[in-house]
């Protein structure tokens, strides 16, 4: 997830004539990301009080800056290295361009006052002493978001609305209570497929319909008149959702918010305040205005969930509701489900939700008959009855389906060995069993076969009255084997999942926990793999040529994507094999490589280093990787957790490799030569920038910048004195010269370390 959250003004929008009609935001709080990156740049101008500090010159700093400093000048001495000069910042011009375009966003003038006093002290070079650094980055801290991200779409629509609301209505609303974070349900993104052991199937569902012919009841449906096109919407519904127990309510507020409206709600005739299904039109294409939609419709889905009933909260897990953005000619679906959203150690209630997939207009019908088929309406029945607490909700289920895995203790015989892992499922119905049994071809084998006991159980009752011939009754067996998985693949979203999203702030960090499992889909990080690409891209050639076809474009660009998926994959194995053999991690293959890794650390909340001991434990991890001449080039606070634990290996790669041109340098821990730079792919890299971004990591992990000085001093003296005792034990017994010189090298980087 990119840390930039903000519109600049430089982005692209294909429709330039809705500029004129966005209301204006104004960003009231800074990401924490962005706060370390601007305390980077404004420390520049605390370069030579740190000098002066180091040579022992400075008289007037904190007692804990003089004890910290004299630490590290006592180490360097000892092992012979130099702790100045400070390594230089050679990325400027790219930090002046960082500030100028942070100028232009739409802050408040209290966040746009302390922009420019940053770009003022980095442009005409003052030097400020420490106090004053402190002082300010403390003025920084108050600004640091603390909560759920700001969106650009969603924060206009949000205040677009507050010109239709009812000053009645909403003084009810605040005299509701003071707890308004906690009563918003909040949207964040989530990968179904990687949560779902049988999400590919919806995939086929979309893609078969996309398969189907126009469906009459929606072809000629937009006009360019939005009431018009909300009419004549209106009429294709009903059509569409015919023998259906709900009804099609257009203009529908909420029962949690009346002063909310969506366009269209399909309503349960047994709750008419439960909504499965919402739907928002948009008489225009345009990138901006299908994102407008898309974030108004998920707010639609917050107020879906907490509609439903009074137990509302029992509903996390399941999938509910499903959002449809109309725009002209361009459908999306989305799946909604109630989750949780960890700020801080305080759990939010968040929607997360997926895109399904995109269709036509014209086939939108086909969609609305398959969400409100038999199956899903049994389930929406079955939320409905939650909600309202007329029925506990189930267990979750596990976090991925029993399959083919892979392990890390397959990896060293051959990457393609795997493993079967299988669970049993009890206090299920016959639905439920039926649902969870088509996760894979195996478990499709297994459906068939119980199906076809099932059905020659009942034929034998009937056996002695029946004249068909053997063939026909094979055929029959098959049929009622083929219907029921049809019906088992349809009633996927019965399942619930125990999930919680890990993002931003102190405690916190962007990492999907599932069922007690750390989950990762594999998206490839733009790696070009030239090998794996080669030797995928001739076997799709011979492929082609046998059917006397040749590979496209598109198909080579899929080949490369699949390549690097495949180099992540391989890189979370082989590191786990390294630093955690003793842990399995399984990878499933689905549209992507999705792992699941167990949690390293239970009993802690969140990442990041809190102390001492976390930062040495991080140290003894990330040494193994140097030796093995392997550069992370991602670590930072995100990707390191409570008690050292390093994960998340997918940029892992060897010095003389280079970086993707993906690769992220607005980072707060990214190396000094590395913060800012335009070009990724020029990167010179070396074992020791994990360290540097290690030490980074743990001036950052508090959460707060207003001591970053103080860290930077404690974290230094911390990692030389472990590097230095690492050294004197090898030294001491001659052994290993190789790796004592490689600590001796990452000693005299981290000694020169600055911001």
């Amino acid at each position: 997830m990119s840390a930039w959250d903000f519109y600049t003004p430089g982005d692209s929008s294909d429709d330039s004539t809705e500029a004129s009609q966005d209301v204006p935001v104004v960003y009231t709080t800074l990401p924490p990301n962005e706060v370390g990156v601007l305390a980077r740049a404004y420390l520049q101008a605390a370069t030579a009080a740190y000098t002066s500090l180091l040579e022992g010159t400075q008289q007037d700093a904190n007692s804990q800056y003089h004890a910290f400093a004299e630490k590290i000048r006592t180490i360097a001495t000892k092992n012979g290295i130099e702790v100045l000069p400070v390594w230089r910042a050679p990325q400027k011009p790219a930090t002046r361009a960082y500030l100028h375009n942070m100028m232009e966003v739409s802050f408040t003038e209290d966040i746009k006052t302390l922009l420019q006093e940053i770009r003022s002290v980095f442009d005409i070079k003052k030097t400020v002493t420490f106090d004053e650094a402190e002082s300010f980055l403390r003025r920084l801290d108050n600004f640091a978001r603390k909560g759920p991200a700001e969106h650009k779409e969603l924060g206009q629509f949000r205040q677009e609305l507050q010109s239709s609301v009812d000053p009645c209505n909403a003084a009810k609303e605040k005299k509701k209570g003071r707890d308004v974070a906690h009563r918003t349900v909040y949207a964040q993104p989530f990968s179904a497929e990687l949560l779902c052991p049988d999400w590919h199937l919806h995939n086929e569902w979309l893609k078969t319909i996309n398969r189907k012919d126009k469906h009459k009841s929606f072809c000629g449906v937009f006009r360019k008149a939005e009431t018009r096109f909300n009419d004549r919407m209106s009429v294709a519904l009903i059509r569409a959702c015919a023998g259906a127990a709900v009804n099609v309510k257009s203009h529908s507020s909420f029962e949690a918010d009346p002063t909310v409206v969506v366009h269209h709600a399909v309503r349960l005739n047994s709750n008419v305040d439960c909504y499965p299904l919402l739907i928002d039109l948009k008489t225009r294409d345009s990138r901006r205005t299908q994102d407008t939609a898309k974030a108004q419709v998920l707010e639609y889905a917050a107020k879906a969930i907490k509609s439903a009933g009074p137990e509302w909260r029992q509903l996390k897990g399941y999938l509910f509701p499903f959002a449809i953005t109309v725009c002209m000619y361009d459908v999306s679906v989305y799946a909604c489900t109630l989750g949780e959203e960890m700020h801080g150690g305080e759990a939010f209630p968040s929607v997360l939700y997926t895109k399904l997939g995109d269709t036509d207009l014209e086939k939108l019908g086909h969609v609305i008959e398959w969400l409100v088929d038999e199956e899903h309406m049994a389930h929406y029945e079955k939320i409905s009855a939650i909600a309202q607490g007329r029925e506990d909700p189930s267990p979750s289920t596990p976090a991925l389906a029993p399959g083919m895995t892979t392990t890390t203790a397959d990896v060293s015989d051959t990457s393609s060995t795997t493993t079967t892992s299988t669970t049993t499922a009890t206090n299920t119905s016959d639905k439920e069993e039926a649902a969870q049994s088509g996760s894979t071809p195996q478990q499709q084998a297994v459906s068939a076969k119980r199906s076809t006991k099932t059905a020659s159980g009942s034929e034998n009752t009937t056996a002695a009255t029946k004249t068909d011939t053997a063939d026909s009754s094979k055929k029959d067996k098959r049929q009622r084997a083929g219907t029921k998985g049809a019906r088992a693949r349809s009633a996927k979203v019965a399942t619930r999942y125990e999930m919680c999203v890990y993002k931003g702030g102190e405690d916190t960090a962007v990492v999907a926990m599932v069922n007690g499992k750390m989950l990762k889909v594999c998206s490839g990080h733009g790696i070009f793999v030239y090998e794996t690409f080669d030797r995928k891209l001739e076997a799709a050639r011979k492929a082609k040529a046998a059917m006397g076809l040749s590979v496209t474009s598109e198909e080579e660009d899929a080949i490369a994507d699949a390549a690097a998926r495949e180099l992540e994959a391989d890189n979370e194995l082989q590191a786990w094999q390294l630093l955690y053999p003793g842990e399995k991690v399984e990878v499933h293959q689905r549209s992507r490589p999705v792992l699941a890794f167990p949690h390293l650390a239970p009993t802690e909340k969140g990442t990041g280093i809190k102390g001492m001991d976390a930062l040495t434990a991080a140290a003894e991890y990330l040494l193994v990787l140097s030796k093995n001449g392997l550069c992370h080039m991602d670590i930072r606070s995100h990707n390191i957790l409570p008690n050292g634990c390093i994960v998340d290996f997918g940029l892992m790669c060897e010095p003389d490799e280079q970086l993707p041109e993906s690769y992220f340098t607005r980072l707060r821990e990214r190396p000094r030569r590395v913060l800012h730079h335009h070009d990724p792919e020029t990167i010179t890299l070396d074992v020791v920038l994990d360290w540097e971004s290690l030490l980074f990591a743990y001036v950052f992990s508090p959460g707060t910048v207003s001591k970053a000085m103080l860290r930077l001093l404690e974290g230094k003296a911390i990692l030389l004195q472990w590097l230095a005792d690492k050294r004197a034990e090898l030294l001491d017994n001659d052994n290993d010269k190789e790796t004592a010189e490689l600590l001796h090298k990452i000693m005299q980087h981290v000694a020169r370390v600055y911001f």
